[in-house]
């Protein structure tokens, strides 16, 4: 099946976590705090607490804990060997940014600008993620009519079978390989055509259903008679899926409401966080300076181009079968 790539939101913030950490380990070396003692039963508690003490300056379970989670793949029965090697990561963190400190590293400028920078960047999204979870989850009326507006996706739902040609093609012949890939009738009318072009090319049976298919594409494919194809460029040249067979493949209301809850409320969210953005700007007081006053406010981006670009680069990336046609 053909899936669409997106930009996962979690694996951005895992990012910045381990940078955070780094931040957060520089800027308890910074609070060297100083007071009466606790009380026994409180001490006792925050002993608890401490997974390791270097030169005085404590890595608490909570830091390893946070740390840890950062980590992907990692396996049950593996948690404690990790464990133990996370913290020994910590360790020697902690006494690289004691050595830093010492050198006054903390106070150099670039520290304390990138130092400024995580810190923004992180609440700025923590922001837009606490806005993105308030957002109102789609209503069972939502998602009837969703449903029932996309009939192609569901209660029309089809499987595909496309023959999918990957064609090496330099850029200035791009253009020809894709009117022709679109003008054939039939698959052997298109290969000869590339042999005779002495175009090379790969052969691949791939499998879609309806409603994994971007919806420009599907618009295109739902056109194609059997024999027919579409091309688009991608990469190094153009990709070319030839329709063998569509097959009818309903789905009832109750079948597709997962994937339609998942859509509606990806676009909630996405709204949630875009009208938050736009509310800010028009109750901020906003004055730019210098010839940033001058300068033109930047051009928004073409939609069509905007939404078109994924589509080619990632239409014809998954099949369902491994190689089965030869190389020319």
């Amino acid at each position: 099946m053909i899936r669409t790539p997106s930009i996962s939101r979690r694996s951005r913030l895992g990012a910045l976590a381990i940078v955070a950490t780094a931040v957060l380990a520089l800027a308890a070396c910074q609070k060297k705090e100083a007071g009466a003692p606790q009380a026994a039963a409180a001490a006792s508690q925050a002993a608890t607490q401490v997974a390791a003490k270097v030169n005085g300056d404590e890595i608490t379970v909570h830091q390893l804990e946070f740390a840890m989670r950062q980590q992907r793949n990692m396996r049950g029965d593996q948690s404690d060997a990790a464990s133990r090697m996370m913290l020994d990561r910590l360790i020697d963190q902690q006494l690289e940014v004691q050595k830093a400190e010492a050198m006054k590293l903390d106070r150099d400028p670039q520290v304390l600008q990138t130092l400024e920078a995580v810190r923004r960047e992180i609440l700025s999204r923590k922001y837009l993620e606490t806005i993105s979870e308030q957002a109102a989850k789609p209503s069972d009326a939502d998602i009837k009519n969703y449903y029932d507006g996309h009939a192609s996706q569901f209660a029309e739902r089809k499987s595909y079978t496309f023959q999918r040609l990957d064609i090496q093609a330099p850029p200035e012949r791009r253009a020809d390989v894709v009117a022709k890939a679109e003008s054939a009738k039939t698959a052997a009318e298109l290969t000869g055509w590339l042999n005779a072009q002495k175009l090379k090319f790969t052969s691949n049976p791939m499998t879609a259903e309806s409603d994994r298919l971007p919806p420009q594409l599907l618009e295109k494919v739902s056109k194609l008679k059997d024999g027919e194809s579409i091309a688009l460029p991608v990469g190094m040249g153009v990709a070319a899926l030839t329709l063998q067979s569509a097959q009818p493949a309903p789905k009832t209301l109750e079948q597709a409401r997962p994937q339609i809850e998942q859509q509606l409320g990806a676009e909630t969210r996405r709204n949630a966080m875009s009208n938050a953005a736009k509310d800010l700007r028009k109750d901020a007081k906003i004055e730019y300076k210098g010839k940033f006053a001058e300068s033109p406010a930047s051009a928004p981006v073409s939609g069509a181009s905007a939404v078109m670009a994924p589509v080619a680069s990632s239409a014809p990336a998954t099949a369902s079968a491994p190689a089965a046609g030869a190389s020319k």
